[in-house]
């Protein structure tokens, strides 16, 4: 994947910015319904942080980077027009006020995002917006110092992104963050080819649910790959958030590929995703499958 400093792009970047758009759009949506469903007891305004949000835009080598917009600019997007209620044309549901963070620690870059997002910051739906020119897993500067200053927030509703351009997240910050916004949704945005590579190249037995694992949610949602995607890029999503049945809240995207982990659909994904082509033939679970390429790793 070629990167413009830290933004990485390529032929696979507008497929992640719709996905990225459908699931901040669905999540959105229904937070924006509880919110309303309380807002006698006032809530907190919705949460929105992105820890590598970049200049505003996806694609540095379009002749108008501003056609492919950025996560940052998508999330300013939805946050201040009515949104459907699931598949229905006729159901909306209203914005409600907004608090984002931005981090981006590439000084041009802030600079870029800052003038793109200006125009937002005057919508009365903005209750707070800030670019934190530092890496996000600075501890003095970064997440780890918001977080310490906020405390934990458990009533607090909104959804943390993260996409390190084929690096990985801090994992260790990501469940920081779960345990003092529990219910904060976390969406990464991945290369498990990486996590395969990596524990090849030195021998570290960690996968991805392994990695998964140490975030303190209940549940995940994760995206299939498309065909020809050698690095196997993904979303997932994690949350404990139930409706009063006790069922989860978010049950998947199929129309964009994403599934709940406890679907067939899901393992199936999960298992493609964890482990190489080899070792899935050892298991004995390697079945014929559209999604395959004969790269695997």
């Amino acid at each position: 994947m070629p990167k413009q400093r830290d933004l990485g792009y390529g032929p696979f970047t507008r497929d992640k910015v719709k996905a990225f758009t459908s699931i901040l759009q669905m999540h959105m949506a229904i937070a924006r319904a509880v919110w309303h469903r309380y807002r006698y007891r006032s809530p907190s305004p919705y949460l929105y942080l992105d820890l590598t949000a970049g200049p505003g835009f996806a694609n540095p080598e379009q002749p108008n980077a501003s056609v492919t917009l950025g996560s940052p600019l998508v999330f300013l997007e939805l946050a201040t027009k009515p949104l459907p209620m699931g598949h229905s044309k006729e159901r909306f549901v209203d914005p409600i006020p907004f608090e984002s963070h931005f981090f981006e620690k590439d000084p041009e870059y802030a600079t870029e995002l800052q003038k793109r997002i200006m125009s937002y910051q005057q919508s009365p739906l903005c209750q707070h917006m800030e670019i934190h020119q530092v890496d996000y897993a600075h501890p003095n500067y970064g997440l780890p110092a918001l977080l310490k200053d906020w405390g934990v927030q458990e009533y607090r509703y909104g959804l943390l992104y993260v996409d390190p351009s084929g690096d990985l997240p801090d994992f260790d910050i990501l469940a920081q963050a779960a345990r003092a916004l529990p219910r904060v949704e976390i969406l990464i945005h991945i290369s498990a080819t990486v996590i395969k590579r990596r524990s090849r190249a030195h021998n570290i037995p960690e996968r991805l649910m392994d990695l998964l694992n140490k975030i303190p949610k209940g549940q995940w949602l994760i995206r299939d790959t498309l065909p020809g995607d050698n690095f196997q890029w993904t979303f997932l999503m994690g949350t404990s958030a139930h409706d009063r049945h006790g069922e989860p809240l978010f049950r998947g995207l199929k129309g964009e590929r994403f599934f709940h982990l406890d679907t067939p659909e899901g393992q199936r994904v999960l298992e493609r995703l964890t482990y190489t082509k080899a070792e899935r033939q050892r298991r004995g679970q390697l079945s014929f499958d559209f999604g395959e390429d004969s790269q695997d790793l």
